[in-house]
């Protein structure tokens, strides 16, 4: 008697096999940030607000994130740069580069920020410390430095994506972002991430 595999729902429908042996399937592909926002409730975004570059030609810390899960690392998939352009000439870039850094939360110069929610069937809050510059003096205060990852150059409007994550942040770890220009220019920065499960406890 032939073996039957039929729809575990209730529908009695039976699996469909073609003249290969191969069984006749449909699916549905989704990105992993889409997965994590709709199944767990894990994506959020984080943003400076508008600041003003006033320091010329000097990297300035303007966004610190640590990651506080012990569960999970956090992924950031896309990172969007407004800049004015300059003051003077408005078409010099603003550079801009994440950090990985070995210090622990800015101490001067820097007010809380904290991660919106993208979930709409959750209230999850972000296991995320946050801070961002204040706008006084040259960036925040940080009590130790780190090394750079990937520098930018932004004009306008720049949105840099990374797919389903390039600028990790692994359990427990910080990472910044500092910019600079050859002009004062007014700029905003935005982070889109979510959280997964860390592959250091599978």
């Amino acid at each position: 008697m032939a073996e039957i595999i039929k729809d575990g729902t209730g529908s009695g429908k039976s699996l469909q096999v073609n003249s290969e042996h191969r069984a006749l399937v449909s699916s549905v592909s989704r990105s992993l940030r889409t997965y994590v926002s709709m199944e767990q409730g894990q994506s959020f975004s984080v943003n400076t607000g508008i600041l003003t570059l006033s320091a010329i030609d000097t990297w300035h810390w303007v966004l610190w994130w640590n990651n506080i899960s012990n569960t999970r690392d956090l992924h950031v998939y896309e990172i969007v740069i407004n800049w004015n352009g300059g003051s003077t000439n408005y078409n010099r870039p603003l550079e801009a580069r994440n950090v990985i850094t070995t210090a622990g939360a800015p101490t001067a110069n820097h007010t809380a920020k904290i991660p919106s929610n993208n979930n709409k069937k959750s209230s999850n809050q972000a296991e995320l410390t946050v801070y961002g510059w204040d706008g006084a003096a040259a960036g925040m205060t940080n009590s130790a430095g780190g090394s750079g990852n990937n520098t930018f150059h932004a004009q306008g409007r720049s949105i840099l994506g990374f797919g389903d994550g390039h600028v990790i942040s692994g359990l427990n770890e910080a990472v910044g972002i500092q910019v600079r220009s050859p002009e004062v220019g007014d700029f905003n920065i935005g982070l889109e991430c979510f959280f997964v499960d860390s592959l250091f406890n599978l």
